[in-house]
C-alpha cells in the first residue's frame, strides 16, 4: 500500500496477532510458492499460439459430407477455448491480489512486532519467533506467573492495535510502539533495543485511537 493509510475491513485479534507472528516464516513460503505456481500458469495461458492455430484450422470434411459443419465446430470450439482461458485468466489475477494482500498484511504486522516497546516485544519474541518454551520465557524474565501472563496477552493486544491503526506500516516504525502497564525488566529492555526500536518514541494507545477517530 505504499505510504497511503492503512484500511482493512477485518481488525485483527489478539489471537490471529499470536497465530500469524508464530506462522510467519511458513506463510510467507506458502504464499510465495502459490504465487510462482500460478504466475508459471498465467504464462502458459499467453503461451498457447499453436494450440489457438490448430483450432482455427477448418477440419477435413469426412467422406460425402459438407466440410462447412465442420468448420463452424472449430469456430465454437475456438471461441469457447477464448472464453475458458479469459476466465481462467481473471481467476488467476484475483487469487495472485489475495496472496498479495495476505503477503502485505503478515508483513505489517512484522513491522508492528519490531515497533513494540519492551517488555513485550521480548516476550513476545521469546514465545512466539524463537519459539522457547513458556516456562523459560517466563523465568528470563523474572516475572511472577500472573504478571507473566498479563504482559503476554497486552502485549498481543497492542500488536492488534497496532495493525489495526490507520497508521502506515513506516509512521508505526518511526514513532515506535505502544505503550501499556508492562515494567522493563533490568536488563532486557536495554539489550533488546539496540536490536531494533533504539531511537523511537513511544506511541501512546490514546494517540492511536484518537487519530483512527479523525480518519
Amino acid at each position: 500500500m505504499g505510504n497511503s493509510a492503512f484500511n482493512r475491513e477485518h481488525r485483527l485479534t489478539a489471537e490471529e496477532a499470536q497465530k500469524l507472528l508464530s506462522e510467519k516464516g511458513r506463510q510467507l513460503e506458502g504464499i510465495q510458492h502459490k504465487m510462482r505456481l500460478l504466475y508459471h500458469e498465467l504464462e502458459e495461458l499467453d503461451d498457447s499460439d499453436d494450440l489457438l492455430k490448430a483450432a482455427a484450422i477448418p477440419a477435413r470434411p469426412a467422406s460425402g459430407v459438407s466440410g462447412g459443419g465442420r468448420h463452424t465446430d472449430n469456430l465454437d470450439v475456438l471461441e469457447r477455448y477464448y472464453r475458458q482461458r479469459q476466465e481462467r485468466g481473471m481467476e488467476i489475477r484475483e487469487q495472485m491480489w489475495r496472496l498479495s494482500e495476505q503477503e502485505e498484511d503478515i508483513r505489517r504486522l512484522w513491522g508492528c512486532f519490531l515497533a513494540l516497546q519492551e517488555p513485550y516485544y521480548g516476550i513476545l519474541e521469546g514465545l512466539y519467533v524463537d519459539k522457547r518454551l513458556y516456562a523459560d520465557v517466563e523465568k528470563s524474565w523474572g516475572y511472577s506467573h500472573s504478571v507473566f501472563e498479563k504482559t503476554r496477552k497486552e502485549g498481543l493486544r497492542l500488536l492488534a492495535d497496532m495493525f489495526n491503526s490507520s497508521y502506515t506500516s513506516v509512521e508505526l516504525i518511526r514513532m515506535g510502539g505502544l505503550q501499556g502497564t508492562g515494567k522493563k525488566k533490568a536488563g532486557h529492555g536495554k539489550a533488546k533495543q539496540t536490536k531494533g526500536c533504539q531511537g523511537q518514541m513511544e506511541l501512546p494507545l490514546g494517540q492511536i485511537q484518537e487519530k483512527d477517530k479523525e480518519d
